[in-house]
């Protein structure tokens, strides 16, 4: 029921931010997708600015994406006060990390979120990995979703060192297997 939670608050702010700029918004049922170390929820999210035939210019544009990201899957709620605290709880620069990831062209626009990332610098890669924290979170399972990103993005950087295999077990024993069971 976490993830599900946590998802939802997503949803709902990325919703309200396209609704109260203006944006049709549709949205989609939300689906597990499972990738070979981790399960993770996906709700297609796609809205439209129309206002006299003319769509949505680019200043616009950019306003919006600066409203909706970070989102509150990685700086938490009530948005504002959380991005307040960031600055003095984390003991480093974001940089990229969890920013807007993505392209406009003169049809669409599609952006995602650089939630597991990586910035190399010369001979240096500092890897991102996070996760979200709601009222039913549990302290291991955390740990452990923490745990199974990062170990991806070692195993990307030194292909020695495979995901946790211990984490990946006990994670997938315990994770529900389609929405349906988050749902229940």
């Amino acid at each position: 029921a976490k993830d599900l939670v946590e998802h939802k608050y997503v949803v709902d702010y990325i919703t309200d931010v396209l609704r109260s700029s203006g944006a049709s918004v549709e949205t989609t049922r939300p689906q597990v997708v499972r990738l070979p170390h981790l399960m993770h929820l996906q709700t297609e999210i796609s809205g439209e600015f129309k206002k006299n035939g003319f769509h949505c210019p680019v200043d616009r544009a950019f306003h919006l994406l600066a409203s909706l990201h970070p989102t509150p899957a990685v700086c938490g709620m009530p948005r504002s006060i959380t991005m307040q605290r960031i600055p003095d709880l984390e003991q480093f620069d974001r940089g990229l990390y969890a920013g807007p990831f993505g392209f406009f062209s003169r049809d669409a626009t599609e952006f995602c979120v650089a939630i597991r990332s990586a910035v190399v610098t010369g001979r240096s890669v500092v890897a991102y990995a996070g996760g979200g924290i709601v009222a039913a979170s549990e302290t291991q399972s955390e740990w452990d979703e923490g745990e199974l990103k990062m170990s991806t993005m070692r195993a990307i950087l030194d292909p020695r060192r495979g995901p946790r295999k211990d984490v990946l077990d006990r994670r997938l024993r315990t994770s529900p297997r389609s929405v349906d069971a988050l749902l229940t």
